[in-house]
């Protein structure tokens, strides 16, 4: 580990030097005998821990730890540089060339600058001694030197899971690493265990540790994790606020409301993770200040309405889940123009609140390479219709990088898509269309995507085909790498294809449709293998008899229908799993309905309230079934006399036929009032019994 973390902090001091900070404070002379002397130690660092593991030696073992000691500190006056680098490179941009000299000169003498030097020089200056006899130490032991290279092996340290506080067999105050899993501990104790560390790095408050001692403070804390913390924020204010070498602060689930504004003052924070924390209302104001802050989590904070000014100066940043538009100066996409490193996930909302086109285009989402995934989304109220132009116009000047890999859209009011959606968009593998309600065909070159293999489509009130191409003349025909595809709730929905060649959809395999009443039927389909079809008509189950590959079917929701066409099943050979629910009218199954699938696994029936029998000879020939469900059917009395032939049979859930026969027995008891009067006693105290467990199965089905 040494030899790694010295590695790591020699190429931060060379950066500083050669940045030249080090001649601007003054301390330059010292910051390069203190690189000097870490190339010496580094040289045969990989030879001493080496002997250290090999002959478990002593006084090499305690030389490491000196240097692990010294290293912390070491580490702490180097984050104080660079913060100060940070600050001062900040400045320096406000101004000219020619005013950037006499801001220089200004700057080294300005006393507040020159107490920072002589602050700094001395901090060096003790380190370097102890370095220095360090370095002689290591003459002692004959260790090889090496040429000092890059080294990527994996850093370690001393890590203490604190379960119980006294922890007799460490010795905290080396500890760097710390993690806090209790669910009891006291104040006075935990206030005692974290006194002791002398260079704590990282602490971790586990969701048991509902408690934390106020007033405690860090100096080199680096990394701080309460994830789903209900302990008072008031009680971490100053604890993260004082921790101004922090670099990782994650609070994700907690129960928090705000951020203290103080947390702006963490020049050194990288990542801050508040994600899914569902009653934080707002942002510290002054965020624009964490010039070195580069991921920004904030997704699933669901109170969470307008984000903080001016967040596009935060130049380092790389990952920002969430953008939330609004008409404010310093609030709107503008923001995101100067954020070229954004990757990852990004998703902008209140897109309806843009002013303009030009606007929009100051975002330049097509600049940003490193993007993934985009959810473009728009609020507006069920009914709302929106500027349909302007929508059109903002979609368009929001052109995505040709890299991107998933595309979301949702309550889009423009009728048409913009003619950047192209087959230039070759990493294209999913995308998401939910609730443009105005759109009349989805972007003409969708179906030519290379890439394209997931798409979703949801409440698209006027789109009437999946693929409105005709690909004529042309090799393939539409969406030829597409394998899954859901479309929910299209009410004009005609055809998947307008245009039906057996060569569209040819590697589709996962088919959702549900809400979509025009929906005549399903062609040829190829490799389709899961069918869900919900609110169907019966034209759609009679086109499923084409499906010859399907090995999954579910068919539900249905108020009309008091049987199935005939022979629909039929030649679903390759058919494993068949699911059946809320058919409310269904009252009996044709008898020839399961002929011939032998590969039928599986069967489940639901909330068919109005069945009553299965025919005679249903279950013959079914010679792979070993799951039977039924459930919710009521009036469901009896099973099929072919029952006894399923052989393979493993699983049977009745438990609503159990309910049925208690009721029935009920029913006789009731009428039977010519009984004698001890068996009547006897059989009113049973139909008592029957009574409890018949609500004990009711409950059991509502907790399912």
């Amino acid at each position: 580990m040494a030899e790694a973390v010295v590695t790591v902090m020699l190429k931060n001091l060379n950066s500083l030097i050669c940045k030249e900070f080090g001649l601007l404070w003054g301390v330059d002379k010292e910051m390069r005998r203190l690189s000097s002397i870490l190339e010496t130690i580094c040289a045969v660092l990989h030879d001493a821990e080496r002997d250290e593991r090999q002959s478990e030696n002593m006084p090499i073992k305690d030389w490491l730890q000196k240097l692990k000691d010294v290293y912390g500190k070491m580490d702490d006056i180097l984050d104080e540089c660079s913060m100060e680098a940070s600050r001062l490179e900040y400045k320096s941009q406000r101004f000219g060339s020619t005013q950037k000299v006499r801001a220089s000169v200004l700057s080294f003498m300005n006393p507040k600058n020159i107490w920072f030097r002589y602050h700094i020089a001395k901090k060096i200056q003790a380190v370097l001694e102890r370095l220095d006899e360090i370095a002689n130490e290591r003459l002692k032991f004959h260790l090889r030197e090496r040429e000092v290279v890059e080294d990527r092996r994996p850093v370690q340290d001393e890590v203490l899971h604190v379960s119980e506080i006294d922890c007799p067999d460490h010795n905290i105050s080396r500890v760097r690493h710390m993690t806090f899993n209790s669910s009891e501990p006291t104040i006075f104790d935990m206030r005692s265990a974290l006194y002791k560390p002398k260079s704590l790095r990282t602490l971790m408050l586990m969701p048991s540790v509902n408690k934390f001692p106020y007033g405690l403070y860090f100096r080199s804390l680096r990394a701080f994790v309460a994830r789903r913390s209900s302990i008072e924020l008031s009680c971490l204010s100053s604890l993260i606020v004082s921790s101004k070498h922090l670099r990782y602060l994650n609070l994700s689930g907690a129960q928090i409301r705000f951020l203290p504004e103080p947390i702006c003052s963490l020049q050194s924070l990288q990542t801050l993770d508040v994600s899914h924390c569902y009653n934080l209302q707002k942002l510290p104001k002054h965020m624009s200040r964490l010039r070195s802050l580069c991921h920004l989590y904030i997704e699933g904070c669901r109170l969470l309405n307008h984000m903080p000014p001016n967040i596009g100066k935060l130049s380092c940043l790389r990952s920002l889940s969430r953008f939330i538009v609004d008409r404010r100066r310093g609030y709107d996409t503008d923001e995101l123009g100067s954020l070229l490193k954004l990757g990852g996930s990004l998703r902008i909302e209140h897109l309806e609140k843009v002013k303009s086109p030009v606007e929009a285009k100051k975002a330049n989402l097509v600049g940003k390479t490193n993007l993934q995934r985009l959810h473009l989304h728009w609020y507006y109220n069920l009914n709302e219709v929106g500027d349909q132009k302007l929508n059109e116009q903002v979609l368009d000047a929001l052109e995505p990088p040709p890299t991107l890999k998933l595309l979301e859209i949702s309550n889009f009011r423009g009728g048409h898509f913009p003619h950047w959606f192209n087959a230039d968009f070759e990493n294209l593998i999913s995308i998401d269309f939910s609730y443009c309600k105005n759109s009349m065909e989805l972007p003409t070159a969708m179906g030519k995507l290379p890439s394209l293999t997931s798409l979703y489509l949801r409440d698209m009130d006027c789109l009437r085909y999946v693929d409105n191409e005709s690909y004529n003349g042309q090799l393939f025909g539409g969406f030829f790498r597409l394998e899954t595809l859901r479309i929910l709730y299209l009410p004009n929905l005609e055809r998947l294809s307008r245009v039906e060649r057996s060569d569209t959809l040819p590697r589709l395999s996962n088919l959702d449709i549900g809400g979509c009443p025009k929906l005549t039927s399903l062609h040829y389909l190829p490799s389709i293998e899961k069918l869900y079809v919900t609110k169907c008509n019966e034209t759609v189950l009679e086109s499923v008899s084409n499906l010859h590959t399907l090995k999954s079917l579910y068919i539900s929701d249905n108020d009309d229908l008091a049987s199935f066409p005939d022979g629909f099943l039929h030649n679903l050979t390759a058919l494993k799993s068949l699911g059946i629910s809320r058919f409310r009218k269904l009252q009996d199954l044709p008898s020839d309905m399961l002929i011939g699938l032998t590969a039928l696994e599986k069967l489940s029936i639901s909330h068919c309230e109005m069945l009553e029998c299965f025919p005679t000879g249903i279950f013959q020939g079914l010679i792979s079934l070993k799951e039977i469900h039924i459930k919710k059917c009521r009036k469901l009395k009896s099973l099929s006399d072919s029952f006894g032939d399923l052989t393979a049979l493993e699983s049977l859930q009745l438990q609503d036929l159990l309910i049925a026969l208690i009721e029935n027995i009920k029913s006789l008891i009731q009428k039977e009032f010519g009984l004698p009067c001890g068996v009547n006693r006897v059989m009113k105290k049973f139909s008592g019994i029957l009574s409890a467990i018949c609500f004990v199965f009711e409950d059991a089905e509502e907790r399912q």
